[in-house]
């Protein structure tokens, strides 16, 4: 009896003890993660462990590319933008990759009022990046952006509000429509307002 009751004690007190342990061991970790945004990797071999690392390290690095191709889109810095998107295009290996580049890159060239490349990389984003069931609004975007290359702005801005109804029906956008597609809106509307002021 005196056996059973000391194995238990020594028992309980070595989990007690492992537990301590591992919760010092995480809260180290942690203070380790969040000072270098370190990832742990564990269960994988080194080639794995440095492959894993290596796409992480790329992958950042692509965000880095349009998170500045945004801010200098905001800044109205064009050129700069074009050029971080392209590096996010080329640096990329994936398709979800180039297709957030080439979304961005047609965004910038629309703000310049370059239609033609804007409704290029449309074109290459409807035909190779977006997923049918999300191809509504990028359908209605080639048609706004073709007619306001063609001059008629008033069809443009017909198909420019179609584009938003169509980004309005796809899931988890807000009640009144992607704020992008708000936004381009207002342009087409600003660039037909600007051309029938000049007549």
């Amino acid at each position: 009896m005196i056996k059973k009751r000391t194995v238990t004690r020594m028992i309980i007190l070595v989990v007690i003890f492992i537990a301590i342990i591992a919760f010092g061991l995480t809260i180290a970790n942690r203070n380790v993660l969040q000072k270098k945004n370190a990832i742990i990797t564990t269960g994988m071999t080194k080639g794995q462990q440095g492959y894993f690392q290596e796409r992480l390290s790329k992958a950042f690095q692509l965000e880095r590319y349009v998170d500045d191709g945004k801010k200098f889109m905001e800044r109205g810095q064009y050129e700069e933008a074009i050029e971080s998107f392209q590096k996010a295009y080329d640096g990329g290996t994936m398709a979800g990759d180039r297709g957030v580049a080439i979304y961005h890159m047609a965004n910038v060239y629309e703000k310049k009022r370059d239609y033609k490349k804007a409704l290029e990389y449309v074109v290459i984003d409807r035909d190779e990046y977006v997923s049918d069931w999300a191809k509504g609004p990028v359908v209605e975007r080639a048609k706004y952006l073709e007619y306001a290359l063609e001059g008629n702005y008033e069809m443009s801005v017909k198909h420019a509000e179609m584009a938003l109804e169509e980004d309005k029906k796809l899931p988890n956008r807000p009640k009144g429509g992607s704020s992008s597609y708000i936004e381009r809106l207002n342009d087409i509307k600003a660039s037909k307002e600007y051309i029938e002021s000049l007549k």
